[in-house]
């Protein structure tokens, strides 16, 4: 139940979680450790596609993905995502690289 509770407090914080140099720890155990229902709510929520245009030149993304690659702390749960993440999760990954590739 405590682990139940951890995960949805990561997953409903996920963005400044991850960004954070500690927080970013504590998201990668949820993944690491979490059972496969709250991993797989993790990474959709980190995988989800954004359907959003492009940053303009100068503008932030707008993106969870691509906010969290760029990142120095949520680039590590970005590899995390990735070693754990199923065919479905990776496809929506490649999808949103793909839609904002030159901003990456």
């Amino acid at each position: 139940k405590d682990r139940l509770v951890v995960v949805q407090g990561v997953n409903d914080n996920l963005l400044s979680m991850a960004q954070h140099k500690f927080a970013s720890n504590v998201v990668e155990k949820c993944l690491q450790y979490g059972n496969q229902q709250q991993k797989t709510t993790i990474i959709d929520e980190v995988t989800r596609p954004s359907n959003t245009e492009p940053a303009k030149e100068g503008e932030e993304p707008k993106s969870t993905l691509l906010i969290m690659i760029k990142d120095q702390y949520a680039n590590y749960v970005i590899q995390k995502v990735i070693d754990l993440a199923d065919r479905r999760q990776l496809d929506n990954i490649m999808i949103e690289l793909r839609a904002h590739l030159v901003q990456v």
